[in-house]
């Protein structure tokens, strides 16, 4: 009995030999940190265990496995971005299929290509002005020309004298001459290169002369001019284009100059005739402004007008006007 005993004690004394030290921690390995834990208590030292007797073999027990190494250290967190901007010293985050950035969404390009740079910036272009070189708005024309005049005239009334009997008491001529032309018309526009409105035209004789009277030579009259007072309307072929035709209708108005007879023949006083008149006209613009043209413009004038002058005689007329303008438009 006491042999058994001396030789358990012998075996536990051993084993204690061979197990480390609980109080001594096991070697970190190479490139891990050190673990420096909570400081040991130092242990009392152990008696050592009686050899083993004779012919009793010795209880060996496995080696104990060497810790774990400790984990390695956390990666540094990368600073976060927004949209293109980016801050000192930030880790760029790894590209992938799906990344969150703030700002319009852009579908990532195929085939894992970069993204391109797009400039948000609004673009503007200039569109075309609406009102620029067309016939719109306002309507405004000033004209000016020369040409000639016709007028047919018929004068009765018991002071005429002629050269021959039979022409007493009537005057039947027709008085021409050189004649200039003015225009001043104010409209607006009805619909795209249609223009209603009022204009003023006018036609003056400085000196109209009538050879053709019976019983009378050349018979001439001081400066003459007749004026119509008219409703218009101006109609362009092409709203952006510069042909048109234009029509008038209105209030004539005739100052008929006082006669200068040859011989001392009857001497026609000077008198206002009144009556109604007609304007027709045709031409072509082009633009020199945003709604400016210049042009030139033919037209036609009519006026049927009459009047009893101061010795009591019946005049009237029919005057045709007929002139090429030089015309400023503002439309």
């Amino acid at each position: 009995m006491g042999l058994i005993i001396l030789l358990g004690g012998v075996a536990s004394a051993r084993a204690n030999a061979q197990q480390p030290d609980a109080g001594q921690s096991s070697p970190a390995p190479p490139g891990a940190p050190a673990d420096a834990g909570p400081p040991q208590t130092p242990e009392p030292p152990k008696e050592p265990s009686p050899p083993a007797p004779p012919g009793v073999p010795a209880r060996s027990f496995p080696a104990p496995a060497p810790a774990p190494p400790p984990p390695a250290p956390a990666p540094p967190v990368p600073a976060p971005s927004y949209g293109n901007s980016a801050q000192p010293g930030a880790t760029a985050p790894s590209q992938g299929p799906y990344q969150q950035v703030l700002g319009p969404y852009q579908r990532p390009p195929p085939g894992g290509a970069p993204k391109p740079e797009l400039d948000e910036r609004p673009t503007f272009a200039r569109g075309e002005d609406p009102h620029r070189h067309n016939h719109d708005g306002l309507y405004l024309r000033l004209a000016v020309g020369i040409g000639g005049a016709s007028d047919s005239l018929t004068g009765e009334g018991r002071k005429i004298r002629g050269t021959d009997p039979s022409s007493n008491g009537t005057f039947d001529g027709t008085a021409t001459g050189f004649a200039t032309a003015t225009e001043i018309a104010i409209g607006v526009t009805a619909f795209p290169g249609f223009v209603i409105g009022a204009g003023i035209y006018t036609l003056n004789i400085p000196s109209p002369i009538a050879d053709d009277a019976a019983g009378f030579q050349e018979y001439e009259f001081l400066i003459s001019q007749l004026e119509l007072f008219a409703a218009v309307a101006d109609y362009y072929v092409n709203p952006k284009g510069g042909l048109h035709f234009q029509a008038g209708v209105g209030f004539a108005a005739l100052v008929m100059g006082q006669a200068k007879p040859e011989f001392d023949r009857y001497n026609a006083h000077a008198y206002t005739a009144t009556g109604a008149g007609v304007m027709l006209g045709a031409g072509y613009e082009w633009w020199v402004a945003d709604d400016w043209g210049v042009g030139v413009l033919g037209r036609l004038m009519h006026g049927w007008v009459g009047a009893r002058d101061s010795d009591a005689v019946d005049w009237s007329h029919g005057m045709l006007g007929y002139n090429l303008l030089l015309s400023v438009t503002y439309h």
